[in-house]
């Protein structure tokens, strides 16, 4: 039965995939137990994207903000209804997008840093 369910996540498109993960982490603090609702979920996306896990799951974050202008550190926070210093223990997965061009970082006119997520 668990090789079923395995096959199911691999037939979801990357959107699926990231709506999963939104689904059960949303508001969630990025608790373990949420994270570990939403690992099936986390292990497909991280597969199609060749990325970790930790940045498939903070992923989403991201995607789900991709038609505003920019994201900062603190619109992720909100969107995991947790701290900015919680979301800094996912910093190399955030280096990990950048990297992997997912996300673009840059200085807003403030002098703030934000992201911007872009269609690879």
């Amino acid at each position: 039965m668990k090789t079923k369910i395995i096959k199911d996540y691999e037939k979801l498109s990357q959107v699926k995939l990231i709506d999963g993960i939104i689904g059960v982490m949303y508001e969630k603090k990025l608790s373990d137990s949420s994270i570990k609702a939403a690992m099936p979920f986390v292990k497909q996306l991280s597969k199609r994207f060749n990325i970790s896990e930790d940045a498939a799951i903070i992923f989403p974050a991201f995607f789900d903000r991709f038609t505003d202008s920019s994201i900062g550190l603190g619109d992720i926070a909100k969107f995991y209804d947790t701290t900015q210093v919680k979301i800094l223990t996912y910093w190399s997965a955030i280096e990990e997008l950048m990297r992997q061009k997912f996300i673009h970082q840059f200085k807003n006119s403030g002098g703030d840093i934000n992201y911007l997520f872009r269609m690879k």
